[in-house]
Order: C-alpha cells, then structure tokens, then sequence
C-alpha cells in the first residue's frame, strides 16, 4: 500500500543532512508519494522529478548567529523568535494539507528552534529518526538533537531511530541510549546505492577530490593541486563545493568543478577518494568500491571533525580507508593507499543496502488516521 511520507531536512553548514534526506525520498518514491521539507535550496537537484519540496526560508538569512557565522546577510530583521514562528507557520500548513502517514526527520528532531514540535504532536504519524553512525562528542550532539523540548516528546510520540549504518561501525546508538535508555533503534546500513567497481588500472592514475560543501575546504584544495604540480603522471578531479572558491592557480593536471548535481561520472573514472570524512563522500566512493583517504583538517567544525575521526577509525577495519591528520602527511597517505587491498577482498563485508531496509519499514507502517492532524490556527497577536 502506498503511503504519504514527510522528509524534514536539518540544514547544516554542509550538505549532509539534506543529501541523505533526498537519497531516501527519491528510492521511497518508487512506492510512496513523498515530499521534502527543507530551507535547503539545493534540494532543487539532489530530488528525481517524482519528489516534489516544500522550501522553507532558509536559516542562513534568518537567524543571527547563524547568518554571522557564515557571513551572509539577514533577510528577515525582525528577531530570531519571529524567524523561526515564520517557518513553524509553513511547515504546519504544509503537513496539515499534506497529511503524512510517515515522518523522516534528519538529526535535529523538533528543528533548529523547535519549530517542528507542534506538528509533530498532532500528525498521528509514525516518526523515523535518521543518525549517521557516529554523532561525535557524545553530550553536546544528543543535545543539539534532542533540544528544544524534544527529549519531552521522546515518551510521548515513541519515535525510532534508524542508524544508516552498520553496528560494527557506529557509536551513535550507544550516545542516544545513555540518554534515552528505551528508545528504539535500529541499524539499517550504509545508504550506498548500486555503483559498479572502478577500473582500477585506468591510467592516467585519477583521484577524485571532493570538499563536500566546500566549507573550510580550501586547505584540502590547494594540497591537492601541489601535489599535482609535483606528481603530474596524476590526474585530481577536484570538487570544491558550492560554498568552496576556485583555487587561484590550478595546474594542468587538476580538473576543477565547483559544484556538480551528480558525481557519479567521476566516480566511475577515479581510483581514489580523497575527502574530509563527511557521510556522503564516504558512501559514494564505497558505491563505487573505491578505497578512500580521509583528511581531518583543521578548520573543520571541532564536533564534525570528531565525528569523522571515529568513524573513519571503525570504518578502516572493515574498508580500505586510510586516515590523515596533518596536511604535510597526505602525500604519503595518497602513495600509501595503492597498496590497500580491494574493497571485496575484506570479511565480513558491511550492510550497504539501508535504502531497501528504510523501505520494508516503511511498506509495513501502519498509514496515520487522518482526523489526527489540527494544526492550531495561526496567532497573529503582536505581529505589528
């Protein structure tokens, strides 16, 4: 039976969150009627054409501390508590015509400010939650997710939470069950989608760099095109990201893109991954059987980079992954990863095939009773 699904997508500062929201709408559209949403604008490419979205006003322009920390400008001065009612009022109209039977929430769970609370309390919809295997520091992340009252909603609306990973590789379950000892979770896989193996004797030897966003990307760009420039029987694909810039003097040798709607075609020319870590560079080179380097630079966000720090750690035991710390030692680890073994000759292979798993779960769902969804009128009182 088909059902109504709902995607509310956390805008980070990358485009992790969505990216994985869009990769389980667009499989689930195949049966169900779906809909995302996001104040993330990239939505626009990352959907098939059989998912529509709902945009929000994004939180880059909206909220202050927000806008100060990535430098762009408010579109909407009238304080932060009137910014998130704004997208409270239109994400409550959105799911009361839409009616969901099934919502997916990506990480924060009642939103930024808690804009999705109320909605969440009268849809009578059955309520998935979707982690990456590891949250990084154990505190402040189940905070961030949980906050705005949403650990009160824990007991009351039982959601679940889906881990789109493998057990062996994540440590977020542990994290939310030290705090909700109850709370029901599952492992359902890696959402890696079918790629096909790489020719790995392709030559020139081509490596595929991607920034993922491209925030604070640039120190990872320009050691690639050094590198380049020393090594140029090599051939780098860099993807600086759509909040990336361009590196100043690319060597010949260095294809630079700065954003790309699908990366597959690369993928399928590369022998390497290079990237920071993030969830969705990892699986996309892991679809394509390709063996990764993860550089942990410096400016990452401190709670991001400890993140992929431990899960690139699991995930080396069980995938050719190597790990890089410092800028000075990526050469080595570059050289060092063609001896790594290929991705299929490792035991125990990891669970890959989360999207089938999202989707038995969602195929068995009991569908929401539509009388449950009243939306509160909206209170205009001291709008101005």
């Amino acid at each position: 039976m088909s059902k109504k699904v709902m995607f509310l997508a956390h805008e980070g500062v990358g485009l992790g969150h969505i990216a994985r929201t869009c990769k389980i709408a667009n499989h689930l559209s195949e049966k169900n009627m779906c809909l995302v949403v996001t104040g993330s604008r990239e939505a626009a490419w990352l959907l098939k054409r059989s998912v529509d979205f709902v945009k929000l006003p994004s939180l880059d322009g909206l909220i202050t501390e927000r806008a100060r920390y990535l430098g762009t400008k408010l579109y909407f001065d009238r304080g932060d508590e009137k910014a998130i009612r704004f997208r409270k009022t239109l994400a409550e109209e959105t799911a009361r015509h839409f009616a969901p039977d099934i919502i997916f929430i990506d990480h924060t769970f009642t939103g930024k400010g808690g804009e999705y609370k109320d909605l969440l309390l009268r849809s009578g919809s059955e309520i998935f939650i979707v982690l990456r295997p590891v949250l990084g520091t154990r505190e402040e992340s189940v905070r961030h997710i949980f906050g705005n009252l949403g650990a009160d909603l824990i007991p009351v609306l039982q959601p679940k939470v889906l881990v789109a990973g493998d057990a062996r590789t994540s440590t977020s379950s542990d994290d939310v069950r030290s705090f909700f000892p109850t709370i029901p979770i599952e492992h359902v896989g890696y959402l890696a989608g079918p790629g096909e193996r790489t020719n790995p004797s392709a030559r020139p030897y081509n490596i595929l760099c991607s920034s993922g966003s491209g925030f604070d990307g640039e120190v990872l760009s320009y050691a690639m095109c050094e590198l380049a420039e020393k090594q140029p029987d090599i051939s780098i694909t860099l993807i600086v990201g759509p909040r990336g810039s361009n590196p100043p003097a690319a060597p010949p040798n260095v294809e630079v893109i700065l954003e790309t709607h699908s990366i597959h075609q690369q993928l399928e020319r590369a022998q390497l991954v290079v990237c920071h870590g993030g969830y969705n560079s990892v699986i996309e080179a892991m679809s394509h059987h390709l063996p990764i380097v993860v550089f942990l630079g410096d400016g990452v966000d401190p709670i991001a980079r400890d993140e992929r720090r431990i899960h690139s750690r699991l995930l080396s035991s069980h995938y050719p992954l190597l790990v890089c710390e410092d800028v000075k030692e990526l050469p080595q680890a570059i050289h060092s990863s063609r001896e790594l073994p290929a991705a299929d000759t490792y035991p125990n292979a990891l669970v890959v095939n989360g999207l089938a798993n999202i989707g038995n779960l969602v195929a068995t769902a009991s569908p929401a009773k539509a009388s449950d969804f009243v939306v509160t009128p909206i209170d205009r009182t001291g709008d101005g």
